[in-house]
C-alpha cells in the first residue's frame, strides 16, 4: 500500500504541513483538537486513496504546521481552511471534520459558502451548553489561557506525554503553549442560534456516536433538523471517537458520492 507523502505550502499567514495520498476528488481530512494528521487518519488512508485525493492538515499550531499569531479561535481555523484550499488549488474539497475539526467544518459551512462540495460533521457542538462547558473543565481547562496540569494530565492519560512529542519541536514547551491556546479556543464554543444554522446551503452531513460524551446525541440532532437538507448517521456503541469506526466511512462514502451524482 502506498503511504501519504509529507508536504508543506505556504497559505494565509502560515506553513501548513500536510500529509496526501490518492488521485480524483480531494477530501480535505480535519483532526481534533491537540492531535496531528499524522496519527488521526489511518482507515481512510488505507481504505479511500484509490478513489479519492486526500488532503489531511495539520491544524494551526498543532504538528508542524506554524501559528504566527499565537492564538486559536474557530473563525481563524476556517480561514486556514480557506487559505489552505487557495494554495493548494483544490478545486470544491469535500471536507470531513472531527471534533474541532467538525467545528471547523461548520464555520466554513456558515461563513464560506460554496468552497465545499459537501461537508461531513463528526463531534461538533452546536453551542456552548452547560454540560459541554463542565466537561471542559473536568478537562482541566478552566480559565481561558490558563489549564490545571494535573487535572489535564488525569484527563489525558499516557497522550499528555505524547503531546510533547508531536507538536513543535516536541518537547514540554510546546505541549505547554498549545494546551494555553486549546483552553481559550475550548471555553469560547461558538453558540450558534438556528437562524444562523438555517443560512447553510451546502450538502452537509452530521455523523454522532451515539454514546459521545463531547458532542451529546441530542446537540447533533438540534444540528441535523436546523441545517436545511442535513443527513444524520449514527455510530452505534461509539463514544467521542466514532471516526475511528469503519462504519463511519462508508457513510461518509455513501453521502458524498450520493451528493456528487445530484449536483
Amino acid at each position: 500500500m502506498a503511504e501519504p507523502q509529507a508536504r508543506t505550502v505556504a497559505a494565509g499567514d502560515l506553513d501548513v504541513h500536510y500529509l496526501e495520498l490518492g488521485s480524483g476528488i480531494p477530501m480535505l481530512l480535519l483532526h481534533g483538537g491537540s492531535a496531528t494528521a499524522n496519527i488521526s487518519w489511518d482507515i481512510p488512508f488505507a481504505t479511500l486513496s484509490e478513489r479519492w485525493r486526500l488532503v489531511a492538515p495539520d491544524t494551526r499550531g498543532h504538528g508542524r504546521t506554524t501559528n504566527p499569531a499565537g492564538y486559536l479561535t474557530f473563525s481563524q481555523l476556517a480561514e486556514d481552511v480557506a487559505a489552505l484550499t487557495d494554495a493548494l488549488r483544490l478545486e470544491r474539497p469535500v471536507i470531513v471534520g472531527f471534533s474541532d475539526g467538525g467545528q471547523t467544518a461548520l464555520e466554513v459551512a456558515l461563513h464560506h459558502r460554496g468552497l465545499a462540495r459537501a461537508l461531513v460533521v463528526c463531534g461538533a457542538a452546536s453551542q456552548a451548553s452547560p454540560a459541554l462547558l463542565d466537561r471542559v473543565h473536568q478537562f482541566g481547562f478552566s480559565t481561558p489561557g490558563e489549564y490545571d496540569p494535573g487535572a489535564v494530565r488525569a484527563a489525558f492519560g499516557e497522550y499528555y506525554e505524547t503531546l510533547g512529542r508531536i507538536h513543535g519541536e516536541g518537547g514540554p514547551k510546546d505541549r505547554d503553549r498549545l494546551l494555553r491556546q486549546l483552553s481559550s479556543l475550548w471555553l469560547d464554543l461558538p453558540d450558534y442560534s438556528e437562524e444562523q444554522l438555517g443560512t447553510i446551503t451546502d450538502p452537509v452531513l452530521i455523523i454522532a456516536g451515539d454514546r459521545d460524551e463531547m458532542a451529546s446525541l441530542d446537540e447533533q440532532v438540534r444540528l441535523y433538523r436546523t441545517i436545511p437538507g442535513a443527513e444524520l448517521g449514527i455510530v452505534p456503541g461509539s463514544f467521542h471517537g466514532a471516526v475511528e469506526r469503519p462504519i463511519f466511512w462508508t457513510m461518509v462514502e455513501d453521502f458524498v458520492e450520493r451528493t456528487i451524482a445530484d449536483h
